[in-house]
């Protein structure tokens, strides 16, 4: 994997990916009052996908229920995808309970995962561990 989560001279790029535009505006509301972070956002999967493939971001915070297209749905279509498949895809939801997570060490369907509802702090720490973890691979 490219070394580019680390890069001081640019913030890591995140896409999000959620049908719920609150969802979305405090998500990259958090992200970019960090000052590590540039994020975009749609409430579109198929309009995500067009991005993801149009601004490459390093990071794709993407839902999994949405009424357009599921986000393993979209996961599936951006691993298919060359430009897109090296993609870090993590995926937020309210499907899956804290405790579902530590069962199956933080990932669903091979792709990390962070619970909703979102605490701040908890998400950024999140996002830099999965950050770092890919880093080393």
């Amino acid at each position: 994997m490219k070394n580019m989560f680390f890069n001081t001279h640019r913030k890591t790029k995140i896409l999000i990916i959620d049908d719920e535009e609150d969802v979305c505006v405090y998500l990259k509301s958090i992200l970019e009052r960090t000052g590590k972070f540039e994020a975009s956002a749609t409430t579109s999967p198929i309009e995500g996908i067009e991005l993801a493939k149009s601004t490459h971001p390093d990071v794709i915070l993407l839902d999994i229920i949405m009424s357009e297209m599921d986000g393993t749905e979209v996961a599936a279509q951006l691993y298919e995808d060359h430009d897109t498949r090296d993609i870090l895809v993590i995926f937020v939801s309210v499907l899956v309970k804290p405790q579902d997570l530590k069962e199956n060490e933080g990932k669903i369907g091979g792709h990390p995962f962070i619970s909703k509802p979102l605490d701040k702090d908890d998400l950024i720490a999140r996002l830099e561990t999965l950050l770092q973890e890919a880093h080393a691979k």
